[in-house]
């Protein structure tokens, strides 16, 4: 029978008993006094991890002892296998009240005079788990210190890196001691270090939900990665010039390295919405890159009017998070007259993402047709009432099915309108759902929207220009 098991038949199996049992098990190897109390980080109301430990460490002792050859043949072996860390609790000058006839249980192992709790570890070792990793934790945080040099943030939150040696480590003396109240290593580096930072920083936070900054130490190789929120700032924009994309559009024959497709460019398209926007707001936030997510998205030759577009622009690894966004969105405006106009700036966060890029509002569309032969006016308008009827089944359009999926997707219009230009082209004025191609409504696609305007008016007709008067996400 082994010490641990020894214990807990002592204490007629008992919670103390399977307490003891279970560090005496642990400390077979030579852990300091906070790898032995993370063991039971549940126990002991306001005890630090080392506090715990060396309580356990103490009262394991005091039993052992109790269990010497005298009364249970095996106490001294117990205690003998009892190595505990140089910075636990250090030897006292005062004199020992122990008779001094009883002072053989202060024998252990090899001969040394102390008692158990107070051996320390051989010279250049450290603690079997943690490798004395506290001893540094003044460091890291001198470490996140500098890091965070220079950027702006009122909450932060820490994280820890642990090296695979010593994660197997901890997960080998967990098989070993099947603890019910543990707490991972990491956890407590994170404790100190955000204790010490909390301390030093009166006026920042510490946020484990959603944090400005997280510093991720790595005590293995006494390195901090800094993870920055975004920032997150909303708008509406109007395109006022065709020929522009939404976004970027890296060539995707040479993926933005510059080939003869794209005259060396590296896009297809020499500006966007999303590149006329966002270098100005992320310039002026120290930001790493910018991404523009819409409500939605217009065709490269299609204007949006009215009261624009919602979008959200997200600026990754901002290092300066105060901005004036009205100052910064009138700078837009005036590099980019004729292009884009960006309106009514308000911040936001990523949760707002989701719900803007899947809600399906109604639009205002007007578009100019050419007809294949001459159409009244009157003709026109009964056509677009008998559109508007019905719902409309259509399939993914031809000129996008290659990035899109191959859907019959069902829609309907709410109010219609044309009128006959004096060079016979239509001008036609439509409310839809939001989701429903406008050319495709109009000219069919050969027969992939049912049904389509052409259809119904028996000709062929060709959309010359689109424009979106309003996007209707307001309610009214």
């Amino acid at each position: 029978m082994n010490g641990s098991d020894r214990i807990d038949e002592e204490w007629d199996g008992g919670l103390g008993g399977v307490v003891l049992g279970k560090a005496a098990k642990a400390l077979e190897r030579d852990i300091c006094d906070r790898c032995l109390g993370r063991i039971f980080a549940r126990s002991g109301y306001r005890l630090t991890n080392q506090e715990r430990g060396r309580s356990v460490r103490v009262v394991l002792a005091l039993v052992a002892e109790a269990l010497s050859d005298r009364i249970c043949p095996g106490g001294h072996q117990l205690m003998g296998k009892l190595p505990v860390h140089s910075t636990t609790v250090g030897v006292s000058d005062e004199p020992s009240d122990v008779p001094e006839g009883d002072q053989e249980w202060n024998t252990v192992g090899d001969g040394a005079s102390s008692p158990p709790w107070e051996v320390p570890s051989m010279e250049g070792e450290g603690c079997w788990l943690c490798h004395d990793l506290f001893d540094h934790v003044g460091e890291l945080s001198e470490l996140v210190i500098e890091k965070a040099s220079g950027i702006e943030f009122s909450s932060f939150l820490i994280g820890c890196r642990v090296d695979p040696g010593t994660s197997s480590r901890e997960n080998l003396i967990w098989k070993d001691v099947d603890p019910t109240s543990a707490e991972p290593l990491k956890e407590e580096v994170n404790r100190d270090v955000g204790k010490i930072l909390d301390a030093l920083w009166p006026d920042r936070e510490v946020e484990k939900g959603n944090p400005e900054i997280t510093f991720i130490v790595d005590p293995l190789f006494k390195q901090v990665d800094v993870q920055i929120r975004p920032l997150f700032i909303g708008g509406r924009y109007r395109k006022l010039e065709r020929g522009i994309p939404q976004t970027r559009w890296p060539c995707h024959t040479c993926r933005g390295k510059g080939c003869p497709r794209c005259d060396g460019k590296g896009s297809l398209y020499k500006t966007s919405v999303e590149q006329l926007i966002g270098p100005t707001i992320m310039e002026a936030a120290k930001g790493k890159n910018y991404k523009l997510h819409g409500m939605g998205r217009e065709d490269v030759d299609v204007l949006t009017l009215g009261s624009g577009r919602p979008f959200i622009l997200e600026i990754s690894s901002p290092e300066v998070r105060s901005l004036d966004i009205d100052d910064l969105f009138s700078k837009i405006n005036a590099s980019s007259v004729g292009k884009v106009e960006v309106l009514e700036p308000r911040w936001t966060d990523r949760k707002e993402i989701p719900d803007l890029k899947s809600r399906k509002v109604k639009k205002r569309y007007s578009a100019r047709v050419i007809f294949s032969e001459k159409v009244d006016e009157e003709k026109l308008k009964r056509g677009l009432s008998l559109l508007a009827e019905g719902p409309i089944k259509q399939r993914t359009p031809e000129r996008v099915a290659h990035r899109r999926a191959d859907l019959v997707r069902e829609r309907s219009l709410h109010e219609v309108d044309a009128r006959i230009l004096d060079d016979g082209k239509g001008e036609i004025t439509v409310l839809a759902d939001g989701g429903l191609y406008i050319k495709e409504l109009l000219h069919g696609d050969e027969g992939r929207t049912k049904p389509s305007l052409a259809s119904i008016l028996d000709l062929q007709i060709e959309v010359e220009s689109l424009t979106v008067l309003d996007v209707l996400d307001r309610t009214e």
